[in-house]
């Protein structure tokens, strides 16, 4: 049974600038894939200048059916600018994040700082209903933010 969200895209200046640290760090494995194909352009509105979108997919490690994927993309040709350049909890619609479980929150945001990453504060414990977890939210590239959490009651189900 597929479960969740097959994939998120996310548009960035660079792939592997968010790639390579999310790859070394082993949240996910790398795919490669082909640039969009020329339909692809109109889905996205891609502007008429844009000659390529170049694209990579990263899936989570230990995801059933592949759920939970990251398809980065760049448009290549044309001006870019970070969506929400400076994200901040007060802003319209709150911070935007992908959300990873993970079994060791501090140890991954400790070596995506190695990648120069930062965060919005130090990982932090706390408890809301029924849940009990250790939680970051990583900033990286391009307004990335990824929200780390582990998971510590109830258990992550298999």
């Amino acid at each position: 049974m597929d479960l969740g969200i097959r994939e998120a895209v996310f548009s960035t200046f660079d792939l592997d600038r968010i790639a390579t640290p999310l790859v070394e760090v082993g949240l996910f494995e790398r795919v490669a894939l082909p640039d969009a194909p020329r339909e692809q352009f109109a889905q996205w509105h891609a502007p008429t200048a844009c000659t390529r979108i170049e694209q990579a997919l990263l899936v989570a490690k230990d995801s059933p059916s592949g759920c939970g994927a990251l398809r980065l993309v760049k448009f290549h040709d044309v001006p870019q600018q970070v969506m929400r350049s400076s994200q901040r909890s007060w802003d319209t619609g709150g911070i935007f994040d992908v959300d990873v479980f993970t079994t060791d929150c501090t140890g991954v945001y400790r070596a995506l700082q190695r990648h120069g990453w930062t965060a919005l504060g130090e990982p932090v414990d706390y408890s809301e209903a029924m849940f009990s977890v250790r939680q970051v939210v990583a900033a990286g590239p391009d307004g990335f933010m990824l929200a780390m959490i582990q998971r510590y009651s109830p258990p992550v189900p298999n």
